[in-house]
Order: C-alpha cells, then sequence, then structure tokens
C-alpha cells in the first residue's frame, strides 16, 4: 500500500541517492500548466507475469499529461486519480521512448518526474501502484525487468540517512546523457527546497 513518508534527498554520486546537479537550473521558472500528448495502443504488446492483476493493455501507448507541481509523491497520486487517470505506468520501451520524446518535446529535461511505482514498507522490491495504492505486477527492479538498466546507477537505494524512500522518479542525467530511474522519497521539496518548481508527475489516460 502506497504510504506517505518523508526522507532525506542527497545531491552527490556517492550518495545513496544521487542527482545530477547539471540536471537541474535555477533559470527553470515554475508553471503550473499542464501538458497532455496523444499517444497509440498497441495492441501487439504481450506481457509474461502471472499475476493475474496485471493488465497487458497498460504496455501500449496511451495519452499523458505532464504536470510542474511542488507536491508530494503522495499528492500526486491522488491528484492523477481525481483527473481520471493515474501516475504512469511504463511498462514497455515503446510506452518510455514515447513519453521521454515528449517530455524534450516541452523542454522539460532539467525536472525531475514521479511515476506510478513504488514499494511496501519494509520491502525491498518495487512495482506499479494501482488506482487503490497496491503494488502488483512485475517487479521493476529484478535483473529480468525490460527497465532494470533504467535505474541509475546505486539505485534503488531504499533509504536514505535512514529515511525510507519508497518511490520511483524519473529525471535526465546530463552527465550520462540518458533518462534514469531513481526511487525517491514522498516530500522531495520539504528536504531541498531549492527543488521547488522542478518537481512534476506524469498522468496517464487509457482513452482514445
Amino acid at each position: 500500500k502506497a504510504q506517505d513518508e518523508a526522507a532525506m534527498y542527497a545531491a552527490s554520486d556517492e550518495t545513496g541517492n544521487s542527482y545530477d546537479d547539471d540536471s537541474y537550473s535555477d533559470d527553470d521558472s515554475y508553471d503550473e500548466n499542464s501538458y497532455d500528448m496523444d499517444g497509440y495502443d498497441d495492441d501487439s504488446y504481450n506481457d509474461e507475469t502471472e499475476n493475474e492483476a496485471y493488465d497487458a493493455a497498460e504496455g501500449g501507448v496511451h495519452r499523458y499529461s505532464y504536470i510542474l507541481d511542488d507536491c508530494t509523491w503522495t499528492e500526486a497520486f491522488y491528484r492523477a486519480r481525481e483527473q481520471g487517470g493515474y501516475l504512469v505506468r511504463i511498462n514497455s520501451r515503446e510506452e518510455y521512448d514515447q513519453i521521454t520524446r515528449d517530455i524534450e518535446r516541452m523542454g522539460y529535461e532539467k525536472k525531475q518526474w514521479f511515476i506510478g511505482a513504488g514499494r511496501e514498507y519494509e520491502s525491498t522490491a518495487y512495482y506499479w501502484i494501482d488506482e487503490n495504492g497496491n503494488v502488483y505486477g512485475d517487479k521493476l527492479n529484478d535483473a529480468d525487468y525490460w527497465a532494470n538498466s533504467e535505474w541509475l546507477s546505486g539505485e534503488p537505494s531504499f533509504r536514505s540517512d535512514g529515511v525510507e524512500e519508497l518511490y520511483v522518479e524519473i529525471f535526465y542525467s546530463s552527465s550520462l546523457g540518458r533518462w534514469v530511474w531513481n526511487d525517491c522519497s514522498d516530500d522531495v521539496i520539504a528536504e531541498v527546497p531549492s527543488y521547488s518548481g522542478k518537481v512534476g508527475y506524469i498522468i496517464e489516460y487509457e482513452d482514445e
């Protein structure tokens, strides 16, 4: 079950939860606007999981909104649901590429984006989180998962300074020249106020 936890963010590659400082700029102004991007459905996606709760159709490319908001992961989770969607669950390389292209097209590479993934307290397994706050499907940090190589080196680290990091975000690492996944705390800005205006979340809609 998704839980509302505070955690400490670190900004160095030597810590368990590193950020690439070069990927963020104080010149980026806060923008409350949301952006919709239309994708397309891919009926050919085939998931091999045996978990009956998993919806193989999620692997297709759908419609997305990209919202900059100084909110917590938990707030993003409920706001996405209130708007008729859910925090994005990225189930294929095709979908991931579409989302990162959308973000780059908007010039938002220097933002960090909450996605709909996390783990249960005291667990080290990250999963997608459904609209009711329950984890399900494939283990995202399993060696065989399609996105395992997308994690930032040393991630997920599960906690920082003894504080749990239950959720997942993506951001662009300028030093690596690619998008990366990172486990994160619920309230980024409370821990690092300078991230204000640089946090967002992605809503996924399955309607046409």
